[in-house]
């Protein structure tokens, strides 16, 4: 019998650490949570495949077979299809709250002797940049990251965007180069976008089955979500 806990919970073994950056990852010996999310999308198509060519047609009106055909939805794997979904979705919140803790640690609160510093430093910086035009403002921004110190990038991540903002500029460039700066971020930024991918594939291909399981016909083809799993490519 299909069991959609063992496809997607492994066995006891749960999450462990990543790589030296401290980014979670979601592997066990059954594979990452988008491999056993996709096993489990694969193994319904297989089974609502024997589920149709093992109805006995001519026993039934068509009214029957309508019904036979709607019972699957209720089976274990057409209900392993929505935890798949669960667990692809749960892996990308768990990037998402990665990223923000990197964020976090990138710029934190410090003492009052930190917090002083890192205002005199921004009230320096902040008239550097009063003194450009719009014309140069982004440049002048992009040069000032680059050379920040770790602590001063802390700062310029809470500084920046507000500022940015406020002369009119756009900011959606700024988390791409706080990336080259900081390594660590970069890579939960990464795992971020693919686990992002990997949900919407997810979402798609449970669409498709389930569409396919009120309908009574299915996608040819399940869309492989490899090359966006944030625990092999991020």
């Amino acid at each position: 019998m299909f069991d959609p806990k063992a496809v997607l919970a492994g066995r006891a073994s749960n999450e462990h650490a990543g790589d030296q950056s401290g980014l979670a990852t979601s592997t066990t010996d059954l594979g990452t949570v988008v491999e056993r999310a996709h096993a489990a999308m694969t193994d319904a198509h297989s089974a609502f495949v024997h589920h149709l060519t093992n109805i006995p047609r001519e026993l039934y009106s068509d009214d029957g077979v309508a019904d036979a055909i709607a019972g699957f939805s209720t089976s274990q794997a057409a209900c392993a299809v929505d935890l798949a979904v669960d667990q692809v979705r749960q892996r990308r919140d768990g990037a998402q709250e990665q990223l923000n803790k990197i964020r976090q640690e990138l710029s934190p609160d410090g003492d009052t002797a930190a917090e002083l510093r890192a205002g005199r430093f921004w009230n320096r910086t902040k008239g550097l940049l009063d003194s450009v035009d719009n014309s140069g403002l982004l440049s002048r921004t992009q040069d000032l990251l680059a050379k920040a110190s770790r602590t001063e990038l802390g700062t310029l991540l809470q500084e920046l965007a507000p500022y940015l903002i406020s002369r009119g500029q756009t900011t959606d460039w700024l988390d791409s180069a706080v990336a080259e700066i900081a390594p660590e971020f970069g890579r939960a930024r990464e795992q971020l976008r693919t686990a992002d991918q990997a949900l919407q594939i997810a979402k798609f291909n449970a669409n498709a089955l389930r569409r396919g399981f009120r309908e009574g016909r299915l996608p040819s083809v399940i869309v492989d979500p490899s090359n966006y799993d944030p625990d092999r490519n991020g």
